[in-house]
């Protein structure tokens, strides 16, 4: 077991330093690993080892243009001087202020452009010793609609950005082939010649590599290389035969991904029993319910801005808005945008637990309702993460752009794993790799279930996100407070009924203050009593 810096294998970060810290050109890793144990040796880990490497990481931001907050926080990480939270700074997790405070930095890595630096500070200090390769596959999954260019060119500008900056960096960049076309349309041709520098393209597989692998892929089931044994007659490509295979390669050839997609099926039906059983529809909401407990159940998961804004977009174009557009928004901190019943609706997400970086976003906000960019805010954050009350310029500033009609909308941690899972099963989806049993699910039959049976964690917060029509009761608080106080826990609909508020405008209504009640979604829908809200009656 690793126990200090110098034991256990040469990461490739401490590669880089040492090689640095020796000044010259080496040809075996052994030397370098053997150099950085002795310093390591030589200097206890934490405070004394970062003390003596300060001037060597100060010469070397100076001399490589590296970011200073980076490479004072990867000098506590090497040196294991609070190594665990630097590790999660250079993770780009959002960090307390106390944690920055014991590092002298006053930001995370939360924001794009400070995550921009860090990544150049990681290219430039590995110099032309290391080649840093960033591959990205299917960029056609970035897109959520087939007329979504906007988000190729936003690729395609910030990667070549990148590989302008860093001459030892390698970008892979993977799309289908019938997909090819649309992305040269996309972006500006420039930036097509920077993306593929080197084209390549798998090669389709002719009848003979179909029947090879078709072969290949047979002999991995033991059974049926067992049973191939004791009938020598049969063919290496049993149950198949050769000329149903090669009918189904066209004249150009297959992809493989076509030839087992057909193969599977083929096996299927040649595996069933004279009088076959129909396959039964896939059961997408089983599904889901299981995915959720699965979800809810991982401990620790952090709650990632991400995971809000890409399952909430995927959640709004599945659902098909009515009156409104959803699209993704031009501003960082609004992006999310909602378009109709002439208004502009924006949507900023914040997870971060840094409320000096909070206080700066809502800063922002305050600046763009200035500006009148959008009609309308609605700010969402994580019931799980709080806003301190020593925060005292977050508090204002929630307080100022609620008195000027922001809407602040706190999802319980079931929204978050329903985004989860909306995202996961999207994906599979778009690359035609969603099965459940034995049933390949599409991605029009994913799009139809959402439509037709939105489950609850998402419907709720896609309610939350437009304007609710009418009013509510001023006293809706004390009337929760009655009806759940001995109860504690009641079905949403006979709620609704007893306060005269329709489901989903009270739904609306609990998911923005979580501090009276609590929701679990169904069948049926439950409202809960918030124990803090008992206690303070």
């Amino acid at each position: 077991m690793e126990e200090r810096p110098g034991q256990g294998p040469l990461s490739q970060i401490e590669e880089a330093l040492t090689r640095h810290l020796m000044g010259r050109p080496l040809s075996s890793t052994q030397e370098l690993a053997s150099h950085w144990a002795d310093i390591c040796a030589q200097t206890s880990p934490g405070k004394d080892l970062f003390e003596r490497l300060r001037k060597t990481f100060d010469r070397l931001t100076v001399q490589l243009s590296l970011d200073p907050d980076v490479m004072k926080v990867l000098r506590h990480y090497l040196t294991w001087h609070h190594r665990g939270i630097a590790y999660a700074y250079l993770l780009g997790r959002d960090l307390p202020d106390e944690d920055l405070a014991l590092f002298g930095v006053k930001q995370s890595l939360d924001d794009e452009d400070r995550a921009k630096e860090a990544v150049l500070t990681f290219c430039h200090l590995a110099g032309s010793a290391f080649t840093i390769i960033l591959a990205f596959d299917q960029l056609e999954g970035l897109q959520l609609a087939v007329n979504d260019l906007d988000v190729l060119r936003t690729y395609s500008v910030h990667t070549v950005s990148l590989i302008t900056a860093c001459n030892n960096l390698l970008v892979l960049s993977a799309v289908q082939t019938y997909f090819l076309d649309d992305l040269k349309k996309a972006i500006h041709q420039s930036y097509y010649a920077r993306l593929a520098q080197t084209e390549s393209v798998l090669t389709l597989l002719s009848r003979e590599t179909a029947k090879r692998l078709i072969q290949f892929r047979l002999d991995t089931e033991e059974a049926l290389t067992n049973y191939r044994k004791k009938n020598l007659k049969l063919s290496p490509l049993w149950p198949f035969n050769a000329g149903e295979i090669e009918n189904c390669v066209p004249h150009g050839g297959l992809s493989a991904r076509e030839l087992i997609r057909w193969g599977r099926h083929r096996f299927e039906e040649l595996s069933q029993r004279p009088e076959p059983r129909p396959t039964p529809a896939p059961n997408i909401g089983q599904y889901w319910e299981e995915e959720i407990q699965r979800a809810l159940n991982q401990p620790g998961i952090r709650i990632d801005e991400g995971v809000y804004e890409d399952g909430l977009l995927k959640a709004f174009q599945a659902k098909g808005l009515k009156d409104y557009r959803a699209e993704r928004g031009k501003n960082r901190d609004i992006p999310l945008v909602l378009e109709g019943r002439g208004e502009k609706i924006g949507i900023s997400i914040s997870n971060t637990g840094n409320m000096t970086s909070l206080a700066r976003q809502l800063k922002r906000l305050q600046a763009l309702m200035d500006k009148k960019e959008v009609n309308r805010l609605v700010f969402i954050r994580d019931s799980r993460l709080p806003i301190s009350q020593t925060a005292k310029a977050s508090q204002q500033r929630l307080k100022d752009l609620t008195k000027r009609g922001m809407k602040t909308i706190r999802p319980e941690a079931e929204v978050y794993a329903a985004l989860t899972v909306l995202r996961d099963m999207w994906n599979k989806a778009a690359e035609n790799a969603f099965v459940i049993g034995d049933t390949t699910v599409s991605m029009g039959e994913l799009k139809k279930w959402l439509a037709a049976e939105t489950p609850r964690p998402l419907q709720d917060l896609i309610d939350s996100c437009r304007t609710v029509e009418g009013g509510l009761p001023e006293d809706l608080p004390d009337k929760l407070l009655e009806i759940l106080i001995g109860k504690w826990i009641i079905p949403l609909q006979d709620v609704a009924q007893q306060v005269s508020v329709p489901e989903t405008d009270l739904s609306q209504w609990i998911m923005q203050s979580p501090d009276i009640a609590r929701i679990l979604s169904g069948p049926p829908a439950l409202i809960f009593l918030n124990p803090e809200a008992a206690e303070r009656s």
